[in-house]
């Protein structure tokens, strides 16, 4: 046990790219698609064990969970960037700086945004047009999490932390024991005690504070740039702004993205429980191809953090161009793979074959397109560590939201069909590309061209 909390920091300033990307990236890649695996078992359970109408409740807050948890997991994105640029930048000192602040705001913050959904469960509910048979048990799930969402977010703020200094291993260890005890405590609660999913609520926030305490003693013994210290617990203004700089942007974008899915979501609810089910069970298969995507993207971002720190734009370009490569072929694989199985697997969460055709509808438009928005990803993570998350959040603004919304008010009434909610995403996405492309060669070259101005500069300074 005491080897988990061991170093395992890379620099990714120096050494081959595509190396030490492939090595960085597969850890959390794994640790996401465990992530996923581990929560599809709230999802299985409930219905092998309960029913159809529990798997809807949880797939019906789902939506509002995420757009709850992004408006504040910027903050932890925020300082997974700024600890990133100080490794590059080799400044220990405001490394602890910042993750000290970014305890702090992250606790307060999950406190905020936990009552926000905790006291507004039904009414989000009511307003994404849930259906009313749904509403009880989604109301009950969404209130124990949002009570531990202060939990969940300081999760993610550390184990931002240790990835930003290179260490993917422990945070997906650490996750892999909270899944392994939320599997366990899923069981526990609905075959012994009757639970449902309550029950699956519990479990999912107590397996989070568990790989939460097994993060924070790792940066507590850490002597590296990830190390904590209770006398850097305070706010320090400089790192807070910084950290704000990147995550109130990142925290908004991702609320963007949540309040077009939510629009979108309250259009496909409009079709009766066998689409709100359908959905919660495609979800489970696509939510992988996703998450590969997601993975390889924080992995590039915090590739591309060390090295804007450390100004060494040459390589931050090649990170960007061999992320857009990996993320291209392993999203195209997984998603083939999760066609594949998606039949047997839907037959296995319902014999309902009205629920499985929305199921395989949904499908049909993610699994095969993913690998687009996991380019969009990859620019748009690699954007906010070069400074541009501002630019990134009105890109996505523009080319998601507003885009996915007046999808819905023009080419879906000329055919209102469930295919077309969803034929919106891989266009937005394609959209979002279009513009970041050229932004981010822009950006790359005035950052040379004042790195080159600055080398000229000292080499003319006399000694």
């Amino acid at each position: 046990m005491v080897s988990l909390f061991k170093r395992k920091d890379m620099d990714f300033t120096t050494g081959s790219v595509i190396k030490k990307l492939t090595i960085f990236a597969i850890p959390i890649v794994l640790a996401y698609m465990l992530d996923k695996a581990f929560n599809m078992t709230d999802t299985i359970m409930l219905g092998l064990l309960v029913n159809d109408m529990a798997v809807g409740a949880v797939g019906a807050t789902g939506t509002i969970d995420t757009l709850l948890l992004n408006l504040f997991l910027g903050i932890a994105g925020g300082v997974s960037v700024v600890v990133g640029r100080c490794v590059g930048a080799k400044d220990v000192e405001k490394a602890r700086r910042t993750i000290g602040t970014s305890l702090i705001a992250c606790f307060f913050g999950g406190v905020i945004f936990g009552s926000i959904g905790y006291f507004g469960a039904e009414t989000f509910l009511t307003w994404m047009n849930c259906d009313a048979d749904l509403i009880p048990q989604a109301v009950l799930y969404m209130q124990i999490y949002c009570i531990g969402m202060p939990v969940i977010i300081l999760n993610n703020c550390v184990a931002g932390v240790l990835r930003a200094v290179g260490d993917s291993v422990r945070p997906m260890v650490y996750l892999t024991i909270g899944g392994v005890a939320n599997i366990v405590l899923n069981y526990v609660f609905i075959s012994f005690f009757g639970m449902t999913v309550d029950g699956v609520a519990l479990a999912t926030v107590l397996s989070r504070l568990i790989s939460f305490i097994l993060s924070f003693v790792a940066i507590k013994r850490s002597t590296g740039y990830s190390r904590f210290e209770f006398k850097y617990l305070k706010f320090y203004k400089r790192e807070l702004f910084e950290v704000l700089g990147v995550g109130i942007p990142t925290g908004i974008q991702g609320a963007l993205f949540s309040i077009s899915n939510l629009m979108l979501a309250s259009t496909v609810n409009g079709y009766g429980k066998a689409a709100t089910t359908g959905i919660s069970i495609a979800g489970q298969i696509d939510a992988w191809v996703y998450l590969a995507g997601n993975a390889i993207a924080v992995a590039s971002m915090s590739f591309v953090s060390q090295n804007y720190g450390a100004k060494n734009y040459k390589r931050v370009k090649e990170a960007i161009i061999k992320s857009i490569t990996f993320v291209c072929v392993v999203q195209i694989v997984i998603g083939l793979l999760g066609y594949v199985i998606s039949g047997p697997f839907f037959n296995m969460m319902s014999n309902n074959q009205e629920v499985i055709h929305y199921a395989q509808i949904r499908l049909n438009w993610y699994c095969l397109t993913y690998f687009i928005c996991g380019v969009m990803e990859v620019l748009s993570l690699s954007m906010r560590a070069i400074g541009k998350s501002m630019t990134s959040m009105i890109i996505s603004l523009i080319f998601v939201c507003a885009f996915r919304i007046i999808w819905l008010y023009t080419f879906y009434l000329l055919s209102p069909t469930f295919s077309m909610i969803y034929a919106s995403y891989p266009i937005s996405w394609i959209l979002c590309i279009i513009v970041q492309v050229p932004i981010i060669i822009a950006v790359m070259k005035r950052l040379e061209k004042t790195a080159k101005a600055e080398r000229k500069t000292g080499e003319q300074e006399p000694a």
